[in-house]
């Protein structure tokens, strides 16, 4: 037993000398490439350009080939689908009741596209009016899109001639602050 516990010393004592010269850097970088021979000068490496792009990979040498499914597979994979827009939608529906805009302007839309829900426009309109009262961009363009007063609640479609109170409003202070000050009197 003492025989092999000395051994097993010696060896590992004699390892880190071994690993050290057989793996050093230098015979490592000799086997990837050798040196340049004294004749021929060393080549300049090129500094390559900055890259600031993520390298593209290009698509396997084999394209897959996948077997189109059968109706019952078919089906199954939509009953799964609708059933995870539903969880969507519940998600979505819990945080909108919370307060969060982008969950109110997502339940619009999905009532809106009948997307886990059955489509109702009156319910899309209402939801994306809460969102954009509450300061969320695409649901006040989603809403002029659909010819909506944000305003309104989803309640009256907006005047194509006559301009809102919000414009008539930002349209007379623009015309207040193109104004010129008036002087201040000039006392003697």
């Amino acid at each position: 037993m003492k025989a092999f516990i000395r051994l097993t010393f010696a060896f590992l004592a004699a390892l880190p000398v071994f690993g050290q010269a057989y793996y050093s850097p230098r015979r490592i970088t000799q086997r990837i490439a050798p040196p340049p021979a004294a004749s021929q000068p060393a080549p300049q490496p090129q500094a390559a350009p900055p890259q600031y792009y993520a390298p593209q990979y290009s698509a396997p040498a084999v394209p897959v080939v996948r077997a189109p499914l059968s109706p019952a597979e078919a089906a199954k994979a939509e009953a799964q689908k609708q059933k995870n827009e539903e969880k969507q939608f519940e998600y979505f529906k819990k945080r909108a009741e919370e307060g969060s805009d982008h969950a109110q302007y997502e339940v619009g839309i999905r009532y809106l596209a009948g997307k886990g829900v059955p489509a109702d426009e009156k319910l899309g309109k209402e939801w994306l009016a809460k969102a954009a009262k509450n300061g969320n961009t695409p649901a006040g363009r989603k809403l002029a899109e659909l010819g909506v007063e944000p305003d309104k609640g989803g309640a009256t479609p907006a005047k194509n001639n006559e301009p809102s109170l919000k414009t008539a409003e930002i349209k007379t202070a623009d015309a207040k602050s193109a104004e010129p000050a008036p002087k201040p009197a000039e006392t003697k």
